[in-house]
């Protein structure tokens, strides 16, 4: 956000010495052509030129901007806008503007500002690529033209604001405040029909109000797991938890995990393995946050996996490489800031349970996203546990895990087919030698 207005702030400033570039520049190009002339050249002698003036300012804008000719050949362009089109200085450079930027509305926008001399700007709905720009083309008038040119400027200046963090943004945003009136609403219709209902029946059937006081506490587990989680992944997001990173011996971790959650998969007949690796060098890591990571994977994995199935808890030393077409699959930005060759220790958390609708596994980490249903093909014991399962979690364990291990600059994903169960894994950083 404060290089957002940072960036606003600049291009205030730049469109303010823009204009007055333009006034002075229309202001000459009204008079003869010799006088056109002797104004450029005195703006030379000057020391400095309009272009390096413009230059020096778009380098400061952290916002693609593209400086073009009248023809769209492109004369100038700041690092934002050679990261954003993934090319260098050199071969962008003289380049046709619809070359380097690939988008035709756009082009056509660079068009109607060349042939009008008038601004234009427009929000721009890209499908294929699933992004939205929002473009503004400001004609310049920085060199004198011939007389039946005057009114055409010499050079087009091209701003681009990538909006597709920002709508995503305002989807989750809409999402979030949907599921949680949900999420809450069924909770406690429930709980004020069973009140109404135990009301009633206190007197007469003593039973029936003890199991109707029963559910109700249910319900109310079900409202405190529900807040405590909205809280924890809000702490979270909000960077409010303090990392203790630490050399951490993830061997130990695996096991206190795989400790703790025994009795619960116990009840199910459940098994979970730590398979150690004792030659695994330490992760640079919170010990307790990854515990946490780890039992809700664990949880999770409990679920949805049916009676005598397993559980397999395992960490290996690797790269990103394994999980590169699931990452890239849910986020194809990610290959601009994800460096896949890095070494880093891998842990992984597999079961045997029903697996997940390969549709689902883009969004499965996404706060309160819950699988879709079991086709009819896939019904039996599996569907049953899958519907089951499903109407109790919170839809946010999954969630705190991913923020959790990208806190740690790590990162998560999961290969999974139906029927044939899940494998979720995540990395973590080596800890430094000087640490260990």
């Amino acid at each position: 956000m404060e290089s957002f207005v940072f960036g606003f702030i600049i291009a205030l400033i730049l469109s303010a010495i823009l204009w007055k570039l333009i006034e002075r520049n229309q202001s000459a190009l009204s008079g003869a052509n010799a006088k056109q002339t002797a104004e450029v050249s005195a703006a030379r002698t000057s020391g400095i030129s309009s272009l390096e003036i413009i230059h020096m300012l778009i380098e400061a804008i952290p916002r693609p901007v593209l400086l073009a000719k009248f023809d769209r050949t492109i004369v100038d362009v700041n690092p934002a806008a050679l990261y954003f089109i993934g090319a260098t200085y050199e071969k962008v450079i003289g380049k046709l503007l619809i070359k380097a930027v690939n988008d035709y509305e756009t082009t056509q926008l660079m068009i109607a500002a060349a042939q009008t001399g008038v601004m234009q700007e427009r929000t721009i709905t890209r499908s294929a690529q699933d992004e939205v720009w929002h473009v503004t083309i400001k004609p310049l008038f920085l060199e004198p033209r011939s007389s039946s040119e005057a009114t055409l400027p010499s050079h087009l200046l091209l701003f681009i604001e990538d909006e597709t963090q920002l709508r995503y943004l305002e989807t989750v945003r809409k999402d979030f405040v949907t599921s949680v009136s949900h999420e809450l609403r069924t909770p406690l219709a429930s709980t004020k029909l069973l009140a109404e209902t135990l009301a009633d029946t206190v007197h007469e059937d003593p039973a029936a109000a003890a199991e109707f006081a029963g559910r109700i506490v249910v319900e109310v587990d079900h409202l405190t797991e529900l807040v405590n989680d909205l809280l924890e992944l809000s702490r979270i997001e909000s960077g409010r938890i303090h990392l203790e990173l630490e050399p951490t011996d993830i061997n130990g971790v695996l096991e206190v995990a795989a400790e703790r959650m025994r009795p619960l998969a116990k009840e199910r007949n459940i098994t979970i393995t730590a398979q150690l690796n004792e030659q695994l060098p330490f992760a640079q890591a919170d010990a307790a946050r990854i515990e946490q990571t780890l039992v809700n994977l664990i949880h999770n994995a409990i679920k949805f996996t049916p009676e005598e199935g397993e559980i397999t808890l395992s960490a290996s030393l690797g790269t990103l490489s394994e999980g590169k077409l699931s990452l890239l699959t849910r986020d194809p930005s990610a290959i601009k800031f994800i460096r896949f060759d890095e070494p880093c220790i891998t842990v992984k958390v597999s079961d045997t349970g029903v697996g997940i609708p390969e549709d689902d596994i883009p969004r499965i980490f996404e706060r309160f996203f819950k699988a879709r249903e079991l086709p009819t093909r896939d019904a039996g014991k599996f569907a049953k546990i899958f519907t089951e399962e499903q109407r109790k979690g919170t839809g946010l364990g999954l969630a705190i895990a991913r923020h959790i291990v990208e806190s740690h600059h790590g990162q998560i994903w999961v290969k999974s087919r139906l029927g044939s169960g899940s494998e979720f894994y995540f990395t973590l950083p080596l800890a430094k030698k000087s640490d260990t």
